[in-house]
């Protein structure tokens, strides 16, 4: 009788071949099923030089540790006349749900690991403006008071003159009241380049098309 007490090989072969096969069914497969539901769009633009750089920048400070990029549906519900299921009531506000053809030719893709802060899918429809964007940057609590975001500063620099490539920021007025008429606040390029690929996410209210069929 064979045992895993006495034959070492067995006990090395049955435990990697279970993983293989399992790791093959549950993630090589699906993931082969999806590409192919899903492909790549080959028309599709790289990304702006900018948007590209916040992005880097977006991964590098861990944005995606406390933003989500993924609006779940709520399968208890019946599917709307689209042939979806509708988000869930909680993520409702953030826009549509978010399919996988949102995340083709992303690499990796930010859905995120935790919604500490707000979801971010559709963050550019939802919160359009660049001056809004860079306030909440500079200093999240003069736009949203309760907010646990760090302040980001070191993206910004203080000063009389605009640096080459700089863009200045429009602070509150309160602000000013307090820091005094001469103070400014300008937005370094990185800063630019960040606010840039978070104005870049938009989601809109219809979903991409699987490939080969129109919505139904």
């Amino acid at each position: 009788m064979i045992s895993f007490h006495t034959n070492h090989r067995l006990l090395l072969v049955a435990p990697a071949l279970t993983f293989a096969l399992l790791t093959t069914v549950i993630a090589i497969l699906p993931a082969i099923y999806e590409n192919r539901l899903y492909p790549g769009d080959p028309d599709r633009k790289p990304l702006p030089a900018d948007v590209a750089r916040g992005r880097e920048l977006y991964i590098a400070e861990g944005c995606s540790y406390c933003h989500t990029q993924q609006v779940r549906v709520d399968t208890r519900r019946p599917v709307g006349p689209d042939g979806r299921f509708p988000p869930l009531a909680a993520d409702a506000r953030w826009g549509r749900p978010t399919t996988p053809a949102d995340y083709a030719d992303q690499d990796p893709p930010l859905l995120g690991t935790q919604r500490t802060g707000p979801d971010l899918a559709d963050a550019g429809g939802r919160l359009p403006s660049p001056d809004w964007q860079f306030t909440h940057l500079y200093d999240p609590r003069l736009v949203v008071p309760d907010s646990r975001m760090p302040a980001y500063r070191w993206y910004f620099h203080t000063g009389d003159e605009r640096a080459e490539g700089d863009r200045e920021v429009l602070l509150p007025a309160s602000v000013i009241e307090q820091k005094g008429k001469g103070f400014r606040v300008f937005a370094k390029r990185d800063a630019q380049a960040l606010v840039a690929y978070i104005l870049s996410l938009k989601t809109g209210t219809v979903p991409p098309a699987r490939s080969g069929a129109a919505p139904k």
